[in-house]
This record gives C-alpha cells, structure tokens and sequence, in this order.
C-alpha cells in the first residue's frame, strides 16, 4: 500500500488519470464500523477492473473535545493496509487547512484523480463550520466539478443496545478499563504505540513515560497484555499504568524473558496490546 501527503497528491496530479474509489475519514482506532466502510471500497475494487481505492485520513483528529487518540498514524496504515487498499492518503490538518470549505475540499478531490465512487459513513461532515456539508453534499459538489461520482454512505454497525459503534464509545470503554467489550466492538486488541517511547529498567520491569504517549490509556491498575517485539515476537506481560508512567512486567514463562531483557538491556519494542484487567484488581 502507498502513501501520500494530501495536497502533494493533489498538486502534483500523480492520480489525477486514475478511477478511484475513496473513503474518507479519522478512523481513529479502526473499528466494525470502518471494516464496514474499507470492506465496501475493497468490493468495489474487486469487482471493477482498472480502480483503485484511496482511505483518506487525517494527521489529527479534527474533531474537537477528544482527548486522546486510540492509534497512531503508524496502526492505523497498518491496519487498513490489512484490506488490500491501493493507497493511503493523510491530510496535514492544520488551521489553515480547517478554514477551508466545503467546495474548496471537494475541489481538492477532484484535483487528486477521477473520483468515480465515494464511500463515507452517515454521519460524515466535511468543510469549515460555516460552510460545511454531508456526505449527499459532497457528493454533490464532486458533481459539479464535472465527476460522475456515485456516493455510498455505509450504515452504523450497532452495539447489544442499539448505539452506533463508534470512537467515542471506544474511549468510554478504555476509560473504564473494559477491554473485553473493546475487543468485541472494534474487532482487535487495544494497541499502544510503544516503537519510538524510550524506556529504561528498574529491577526487571520495564518502565516507560507517560509523556509521550498521545494515545489514550486506562485507569491506574494491572492489565495483562502482550508486548509486541518488532520482529513480531509478543511476549506476555502486565502493565501497570500510573500517573507518571507506564510499568510493563513480562511474564517469567517461556525461556525467562525476564532474564533475557536483563541480557540484551534493550529490545526493539513495536507495541503493546491490552487484553483486560487482572482478576481481583479492583
């Protein structure tokens, strides 16, 4: 899968020839609803010779009152990747880039290529606040910049109580510290990012900041995880986070992994999975 700088690939017309199918959107934390949209734009690849599909996604959550993010722009690639998409485009959302309109984005759209089919979730909005639109409206606009786009809007996959999954209810989960009904809802563990966090040893535990981390992490406790090597070991292990600080314990099963990173005093860490709270924690 490529990668692209938005407004590189709208000023330099590398697409501008092909027929894509596009998604839009934060997808922050890739969950069952976005599967729904990626699996949408892989279809209709499949079925029409010649397209290519695009995600195009954000650099930073524009939405405003989040607080903290559920991937990294790193997962996230990695994760669409999963569904054979042709390539990944992020817009650099700065404050410039938030004043632009509606028209202005779909201009910028039809720059990038020949946008033949537009898949978007329901609830999709585009545009400054005072000159935003739908997905129906955007559309629209694609329209009459001369394209023949043929808008999908994919509906909501719904929790037990009917609420629309979303990333929202995925940071009410995290926040609790229920990671059974994460894993249910988003369709994978919760993973933090960890490849570019410094750490250092404190008798055997490995002990990360806080401070780096822009992914939003659970309550103080004892979780058990997996913390996923680079060359794709995962070694079981607790973490314990805290207010300053993120504590990993790896299981002393397997070959004593503890005494192994005490060997090798370092080991190319990529990430860490949570799986739930250990028993009798609370």
């Amino acid at each position: 899968m490529r990668e692209f700088d938005f407004a590189s690939v709208v000023g330099d017309g590398s697409l501008r020839k092909k027929d894509l199918a596009v998604a839009i959107g934060v997808f922050d934390g890739v969950h069952k609803g976005h599967r729904k949209i990626f699996g949408t734009l892989a279809g209709l690849v499949d079925g029409n010779p010649g397209l290519e599909s695009v995600v195009v996604t954000f650099s930073s959550n524009p939405k405003p009152g989040n607080t903290g993010s559920l991937d990294t722009l790193r997962l996230r690639k990695e994760y669409v990747s999963t569904f054979g998409i042709n390539s990944f485009c992020v817009i650099d959302f700065s404050e410039i880039f938030s004043r632009i309109s509606a028209s202005g984005f779909a201009h910028m759209l039809a720059c990038m290529g020949n946008v033949r089919y537009l898949v978007l979730g329901k609830d999709f909005r585009c545009g400054s606040p005072e000159s935003s639109t739908d997905g129906p409206g955007l559309g629209f606009l694609l329209r009459a910049e001369g394209l023949e786009t043929e808008l999908i809007q994919v509906d909501h996959v719904l929790m037990e109580d009917g609420e629309k999954i979303s990333s929202s209810s995925l940071r009410r989960m995290i926040g609790e510290g229920d990671f059974r009904s994460y894993l249910e809802y988003s369709g994978q563990g919760y993973r933090v990012d960890l490849m570019t966090i410094p750490y250092r040893l404190d008798c055997g535990v490995l002990v990360f900041s806080r401070d780096p981390i822009q992914q939003l992490l659970p309550p103080p406790g004892a979780y058990g995880a997996g913390l996923m090597l680079s060359d794709g070991e995962i070694l079981g292990c607790t973490l314990m986070p805290g207010s300053s600080d993120l504590r990993v314990v790896i299981d002393g099963t397997s070959g004593n992994p503890v005494r192994k990173v005490s060997a090798r005093r370092s080991l190319q860490i990529d990430s860490i999975i949570i799986y739930g709270e250990v028993y009798g924690n609370r």
